[in-house]
């Protein structure tokens, strides 16, 4: 792209006669030598961010007028030479007709059976059915539904195909109401009523554009995703001064759209205008952090925090509010902190005995957190006062002991239905699955990739306070602490196995990119239960992104595994990215 050069920040006064200005302000001094009244100055953020320059802004202009005279002209000559046709003629007569003439959107008067005298566009390819107009006199003017030809080209705008592709495949219809998914499944719902023009709106078409990207092969950061992600932190910049639109369910959602976009990046840097949109919403509230990972996020703390958690009770805010809960808490296993206070507290809002599993097992993940930072800051320490390291330790392992009860007692009141199946032999296991990636000689079956991605985060949490008991048992060696240690050890083990274990039902057979619905992947199965036809939209579209996070949390942990399972999942890794096309890899330590 040719690099136009800086432009100027001089008013428009100052630019128009092609002179210096001083930029001073209220008026600037040429201006005021002139005795005329200085006009302004630009705002930075428009005219860094500016769509076209003043050059160009001409030269489309002039391609648009040139194009519409075009057209103008050849619908002239088009309507000139256009001619009258019977409506009950044979298609054959009109694929004949229409091999001659070009279709143009000129209009005939035609007559229909009853005498009727009907207008219709000349169109060459629609047929009109005589019964029609056999029954109902016509006298208005009609013009057929492109759609209903059969001999016509659907020309559907890339804006629809794009959405029909997001809401096709990415919002999927709940099968369990216990498996919720946060707040996608509202968005089709909230689309339908909003101004197309909103930060919302563009953030869905940004996200929804850069997913087809992915799953075309291309560069997700397309010119077309990016315009519609730049036009969205645009409207949202000028969103966030209106005390109203702060408090809306639809801008939160926009900025997680927009964090999801980012993710689908190569790359996770952030533009700075973006950083100062969402500085905007942090400021006096939050402090912005300029990893790019956590801004998107963190803005969606500020809007939450501004309106005031206890004003998310709606069905859509609740969601709204759960979905960050679980987010923030995520963050805080990856860097290792506890969870901010006050979206600890936001528990408080609703009562966890009637919510479903995830949302319960997200309260438990609250404390482990908290533990788990507290737990390496200790042992992490010199030994200065043995008394109270040790008084330190024992606290630290009573409390992962309540957390590890307190997760099993989690097992223990999820549904019977969400029980995973695990299966063994060719009959259930296709060779094509074991020949792509199968652990060891079973894998396991669930009822739907959403309750298989919870069942992945049960088994995290619970390697993580089990790594916690056996480090604290560690400091006070002795027969029964030693047994324990290896006792926790094994668990940790399984519970690795139980992961590889789910990993066929993610990817099946898949080793390469293939298209969605396909019904030639191999799934494994559980007895008498072919795979779930939503298995086959879900699995390509969202399941490869499902298993990366347990994947790479393994290969982080400092955990003794069996021989070659380390690089069995690496190696899954490698496949799992290859399949979805996933530019860049988490980090694996």
């Amino acid at each position: 792209m040719v690099y136009t050069g800086q432009p100027s920040r001089g008013c428009a006064t100052c630019r128009k006669r092609r002179i210096k200005c001083d930029e001073k302000t209220p008026e600037c001094g040429n201006c005021q030598r002139i005795k005329q009244p200085c006009p302004g100055y630009v705002n930075q953020f428009d005219l860094a961010w500016r769509d076209q320059t003043t050059v160009a802004k001409k030269g489309v202009e002039r391609g648009k007028q040139k194009r519409r005279a075009a057209r103008e002209q050849a619908s002239s000559s088009s309507s000139a030479s256009g001619s009258a046709r019977p409506l009950n003629s044979s298609p054959s007569a009109r694929e004949t007709k229409e091999t001659k003439t070009k279709s143009s959107p000129a209009r005939s008067a035609k007559t229909s059976p009853s005498g009727s005298t009907v207008v219709v566009s000349n169109y060459s390819s629609i047929s009109t059915p005589p019964q029609v107009f056999s029954t109902v006199p016509i006298t208005s003017e009609v013009t057929p539904p492109r759609a209903t030809s059969p001999y016509l080209r659907l020309n559907i705008p890339p804006d629809d195909s794009i959405l029909t592709f997001f809401f096709n495949l990415y919002i999927l219809p709940i099968r369990d109401p216990l498996a919720r998914r946060g707040f996608l499944e509202y968005l089709a719902p909230i689309y339908s009523h909003t101004d197309p023009n909103s930060p919302f709106m563009l953030s869905t078409m940004a996200v929804a554009s850069c997913l087809l990207s992915i799953r075309m092969g291309h560069d997700p950061n397309t010119t077309f995703s990016r315009s519609y992600y730049l036009r969205a932190v645009k409207a949202m910049r000028d969103c966030v001064s209106e005390q109203k639109a702060c408090s809306e369910d639809e801008m939160v959602i926009a900025v997680l759209l927009l964090q999801m976009y980012e993710v689908g990046q190569p790359t996770f840097e952030l533009s700075t205008a973006h950083k100062l949109t969402l500085f905007k919403l942090s400021v006096g509230r939050m402090s912005l952090k300029d990893n790019s990972q956590h801004a998107h996020l963190n803005g969606a703390l500020a809007l939450i925090r501004h309106r005031g958690a206890t004003n998310f009770m709606g069905t859509l805010s609740l969601a709204i509010l759960l979905y960050v809960r679980s987010l923030v808490i995520d963050e805080a296993f990856h860097n290792n902190t506890p969870v901010p206070e006050d979206v600890s507290q936001w528990s408080e809002l609703f009562d966890d005995s009637a919510q479903i599993p995830g949302v319960r097992l997200d309260s438990i993940n609250i404390d482990l957190a908290r533990l788990r930072s507290s737990a390496t800051h200790l042992l992490r320490l010199p030994e200065s006062d043995v008394f109270s390291r040790a008084s330190q330790i024992q606290h630290i392992l009573a409390a992962a002991t309540n957390i590890d009860r307190r997760l099993k007692a989690w097992r223990e009141s999820v549904p019977k239905t969400w029980t995973p199946t695990r299966v063994f032999g060719d009959q259930y296991i296709p060779p094509s699955i074991q020949k792509a990636g199968l652990y060891q000689q079973h894998c396991d079956v669930y009822p739907t990739i959403f309750i298989v991605i919870v069942w992945n985060k049960y088994r995290q949490s619970l390697i993580e306070v089990t790594r916690i008991i056996v480090r604290c048992l560690d400091e006070n060696p002795s027969g029964f602490n030693i047994a324990q240690q290896e006792a926790g050890r094994n668990n940790i083990q399984r519970l690795v196995d139980d992961i590889c274990a789910s990993i066929p039902f993610f990817l099946g057979d898949r080793t390469q990119p293939g298209n969605n619905g396909d019904l030639l992947v191999k799934y494994p199965r559980a007895p008498g239960n072919p795979p779930v036809k939503d298995h086959y939209q879900s699995g390509p579209t969202m399941g490869g992104w499902a298993i990366l996070a347990p994947i790479a949390a393994l290969l982080k942990m400092d955990i003794k595994m069996r021989e070659g399972q380390r690089q069995w999942l690496a190696g899954q890794m490698a496949r799992t990215a290859r399949v979805y096309r996933i530019g860049k890899l988490p980090p694996q330590g």
